[in-house]
């Protein structure tokens, strides 16, 4: 719940099935386990995708797609009103995030390839993100922390 100190509502995966949707305004949205793809919609504001390395398992490795993003704002960028932030925690020393390639234009946004390599494991996943105003991610838009 957002307050005064806090002003970021936190979402999680109550319902364990691996679909997360913010609300209008700033959320701080944790990406779930899920068996298959994880999907998550930030919406409206200034949201935070908090990728955490304890919510993924060796099985996430396998799939195609670990985790899809349906909206990300402010690639590459700054923005007025939609400035969207990927926050790693829990990853190796020296673990990244790399663009494998642009996709297609899907309704309001590009879709963009990125594999996430945790040096912890040595596993990678596969993470797409669907940017709102076509421009793949830069820095300031992720970190590990």
């Amino acid at each position: 719940m957002a307050d005064s100190k806090n002003p970021y509502n936190e979402i999680v995966d109550t319902d364990g099935n691996g679909k997360v949707s913010g609300k209008a305004g700033n959320d701080k949205i944790v990406i779930p386990h899920a068996e298959g793809t994880a999907y998550a919609y930030g919406g409206a504001g200034n949201d935070t995708f908090m990728f955490k390395a304890s919510s993924f398992q060796a099985s996430d490795a396998q799939d195609d797609i670990a985790v899809k993003i349906h909206d990300f704002g402010g690639a590459g960028g700054w923005s007025a009103t939609n400035n969207d932030f990927l926050h790693f925690s829990g990853f190796g020393a020296g673990s990244s995030l790399t663009l494998d390639r642009q996709g297609a234009v899907e309704g309001n946004g590009t879709l963009y390839y990125y594999t996430l390599h945790d040096t912890a494991t040595n596993l990678d996943y596969h993470i797409v993100i669907k940017s709102l105003n076509g421009k793949a991610l830069g820095q300031g838009d992720y970190n590990f922390y």
